[in-house]
């Protein structure tokens, strides 16, 4: 496996980020370079013939585990299934556009949900505060708003505590 990049002015990312989109449907890495911007993608074999390529390090597709680290929002662990949970607790498999609860914006709205008595809810997202929400309501209807978000949004939680389940 190889990392190919393309370097360009920033003036050109938009262009250039449509481009590497294509090339690599999965996903691209975008990197501020100065006055340049750097794309990259993952591939065995260059998609196109101005790419820089290097190869990667071994175990680089679980890398970003790293990253994801539990967090406490009011009385609630939130976290990756890989970590050790503590009661109560949101577990969330962030998959490949899924958020493990890290963002202040979805701790806050967790804490606010806290301060409420279950009840049941309209779920009009696909965010891991929409998937916490459904597990702290007692009755929720679902409709995921991201395509890519809705397998693990259906999969990703657990409520590892006495009380609700999703």
């Amino acid at each position: 496996m190889r990392r190919w990049a393309l370097r360009v002015p920033a003036a050109q990312s938009d262009a250039a980020l449509l481009r590497m989109l294509d090339l690599f449907p999965g996903g691209v890495e975008q990197e501020e370079d100065g006055d340049h911007v750097v794309f990259a993608g993952y591939a065995d074999e260059p998609p196109a013939p101005d790419l820089t390529g290097t190869p990667v390090e071994e175990g680089w597709e679980d890398r970003w585990r790293e990253y994801h680290r539990p967090v406490r929002s009011g009385r609630l662990w939130i976290g990756p299934p890989w970590c050790e949970p503590e009661p109560p607790a949101v577990v969330i498999d962030p998959g490949r556009a899924f958020g493990t609860g890290a963002h202040g914006s979805t701790r806050a709205a967790l804490e606010l949900l806290q301060r409420l008595e279950p009840a049941p809810a309209l779920d009009l997202g696909s965010g891991s505060v929409s998937t916490s929400a459904r597990c702290w309501r007692s009755t929720s209807i679902r409709w995921p708003s991201m395509p890519r978000a809705a397998t693990p949004s259906a999969t990703g939680s657990t409520w590892r505590s006495p009380g609700p389940t999703c």
